[in-house]
């Protein structure tokens, strides 16, 4: 259970904030797939990126048997890797991803540049259908996880090879494989890999429970091509200048973002840094959002910021002293969705931007308030909200990567539980320590990928602890016009979520038939409350 800090055990005992502050984790996320996922277990990537995007609770599981270099879809559908992963999929009951890297092996290792297309498409359609088995597996042991493939980025091949010294060429470890293939060029196996995984993510368009981020130019993009590349085009980029996801189709993954050997760089396989920048990116467009419990509330923009003790407000989200003024953070949040239940627990997730001076983040001098709807006279930021009353206030525990370009997750205060619920409320996030300091959040204006997030859980009655005895039920899905809803249990409260995490309707005391005709075509988050419990269910709507 996670404990929350109080301000009168920090000052009378502030040798154990440390211990107070300890947190719960669990396995979500299970690893399985080829040797992308064999490599991204050996850095240890999603603990890592979690920990980067707030999620430090949130832990993966794989071994060696579900992760294995060089393997492909048929050896998934052998004896001992089906009963190892209905295993794991059995037993890891906080489960709610599998992270599946596979098919990569299977199509480059066939693939050859005389192919036509008829050749591309019956190659393709062999690979898809070992992939239809294993997942299928998938979710036959567990229907409720979600499965999120990977994909891969551009490959490396010409011009690693190409720029090893003459002799060396013929003997680089993936020359055999870049030679079966026909020494294809890089617009040749780029322009042939975005159609394998285009046809997979058409292929599973309609399943809710596959999740599918293109991403091949990611490296190009985070990276850019520093100096000159070494193989026809030639030429440079800078970092984050290509448009995601596929970037420059003429150029390759850049050579410093491939795996480093010593004597050699890999072709296929990335660095720590760019694995970290694949999964960063799936973080950013599924996993960050996905993760949150029972509800989440995006912050808003318009009426969020910061206020000074000399009443500036500034659109910017910034927290601190720099020895003339002192800031505080405002953050203002919608929500009229969140079902009017019992809450079990509050947290608030803040990307950091920029650290000036001290990083008081984890040094326990940061407090909380909370007022139900506005602190001043209106929602938008005005000189009272610096210091007009607050209903509840309270100390936080800061877990996460407290760096600049990373996520903080504050668990919030148990005073605060009983406010939010669905009302509109502010947040004011305070340094209390006397150093000169000012830490800058993100509050962006076109996307919310980078906004404050309130995650909500739902509380449960020792009578209704687990939800093993309450069914939900949602169809068609895909849907064009109605959803039909259907539960062992009254419903009190729906709520229909963007992939993005924006609210698109509501409805208490529901009809067991709910009009989804006016949304616009797409995949969303159906959130149904019946008393203390709450499940999402994710819909198409056609």
């Amino acid at each position: 259970m996670k404990k929350k800090l109080l301000l009168c055990l920090i000052l009378a005992f502030p040798l154990i904030i440390k211990a107070q502050c300890s947190e719960s984790t669990k396995t979500e996320i299970l690893l399985v797939g080829d040797s992308w996922a064999f490599f991204m277990n050996v850095d240890g990537t999603i603990n890592n990126v979690a920990k980067d995007w707030g999620h430090s609770n949130v832990k993966y599981y794989t071994n060696l048997t579900l992760s294995e270099n060089g393997a492909e879809t048929d050896d998934f559908l052998k004896p001992d890797k089906v009963a190892e992963l209905q295993n794991q999929l059995t037993s890891l009951t906080d489960l709610k991803v599998v992270h599946l890297s596979i098919g990569g092996n299977d199509f480059l290792g066939d693939w050859n540049t005389s192919f036509s297309q008829n050749d591309v498409d019956i190659l393709y359609e062999g690979v898809a259908e070992r992939l239809d088995s294993i997942i299928d597996i998938i979710h036959q042991s567990r229907p409720d996880v979600q499965v999120f493939w990977s994909g891969y980025v551009y490959t490396n091949f010409k011009e690693v090879i190409e720029t090893t010294p003459g002799p060396l060429q013929s003997s680089h470890p993936f020359y055999s494989r870049w030679q079966a293939m026909g020494f294809p060029n890089f617009e040749e196996i780029n322009t042939v890999q975005n159609y394998f995984q285009a046809e997979i993510k058409n292929r599973y368009a309609s399943d809710p429970k596959f999740t599918y981020v293109p991403a091949s130019a990611m490296m190009q993009y985070a990276f850019g091509q520093p100096t000159n590349l070494g193989s026809a085009p030639g030429g440079s980029y800078p970092a984050f200048t290509i448009t995601l996801p596929y970037g420059k189709t003429d150029y390759p993954s850049p050579k410093t973002t491939m795996r480093d050997y010593g004597i050699t760089k890999d072709c296929f396989h990335l660095s720590k840094s760019g694995f970290e920048a694949f999964v960063g990116y799936h973080f950013q467009k599924f996993y960050h959002k996905y993760l949150m419990d029972d509800a989440f509330t995006v912050a808003d923009f318009d009426n969020s910021g910061s206020v000074s003790n000399n009443g500036v407000t500034d659109s910017d989200i910034k927290v601190g002293k720099d020895g003339t003024n002192e800031y505080v953070g405002i953050i203002s949040l919608d929500n009229t969705h969140i079902a009017d239940t019992s809450i079990a627990n509050l947290s608030l997730y803040l990307k950091v931007n920029e650290i000036n001076n001290t990083n008081f983040l984890t040094s326990g001098n940061l407090e909380v308030e909370i007022v139900n709807d506005k602190f001043g006279n209106s929602a938008t930021l005005e000189a009272e909200d610096f210091s007009s009353p607050a209903t509840a206030s309270g100390n936080v525990c800061v877990f996460g990567n407290a760096n600049e370009g990373k996520w903080v997750r504050l668990e919030l205060p148990s005073s605060f539980l009983s406010i939010v619920k669905q009302s509109n409320a502010q947040i004011r996030i305070k340094y209390t320590g006397t150093d000169n300091g000012v830490i800058h959040f993100s509050n962006v204006s076109n996307s919310d990928d980078f906004q404050a997030i309130l995650n909500i859980e739902y509380g449960l009655t020792a009578a209704t602890s687990s939800l093993d005895d309450i069914s939900f039920d949602v169809y068609p899905n895909p849907a064009i016009e109605t959803l039909n809803i259907s539960s062992n249990q009254t419903i009190d409260h729906i709520a229909i979520y963007s992939i993005d995490g924006k609210l698109m309707a509501q409805e208490s005391n529901p009809a067991a038939t709910v009009s989804i005709s006016t949304l616009p075509k797409g995949l969303y988050f159906l959130n149904i409350q019946s008393g203390k419990n709450a499940k999402n269910i994710k819909f198409i709507k056609q």
